[in-house]
């Protein structure tokens, strides 16, 4: 397998994991159709990480449908703070 495709498949299963711990129930049980909350599992939204072993990686991250789901191993707010700087030119502030 290469090295990409393990690197992918160790983050989707972590985000997974983490989306089964903020609902409360795992994927496909019955047990979390009629939760109090309505708060369901909403597919997922594609997004690209970086990663100094294998460069981009193109991951699916889940999303739940009142939209609170907040990852964190690929957490949103790092990524934009890296990209402001990487999008600042040197010497001058943000």
């Amino acid at each position: 397998m290469p090295r990409a495709l393990l690197t992918r498949a160790v983050i989707e299963t972590a985000l997974n994991e983490e989306m089964t711990g903020h609902l409360g129930y795992e994927r496909h049980d019955p047990a979390g159709q009629g939760t109090s909350s309505g708060n369901v599992r909403n597919g997922s939204r594609p997004k690209t990480v970086l990663t100094d072993s294998t460069g981009p990686v193109e991951i699916d991250v889940p999303r739940d449908r009142a939209g609170t789901f907040e990852p964190q191993i690929v957490n949103r707010l790092i990524w934009a703070e890296v990209n402001t700087i990487r999008d600042t030119p040197y010497g001058l502030p943000p």
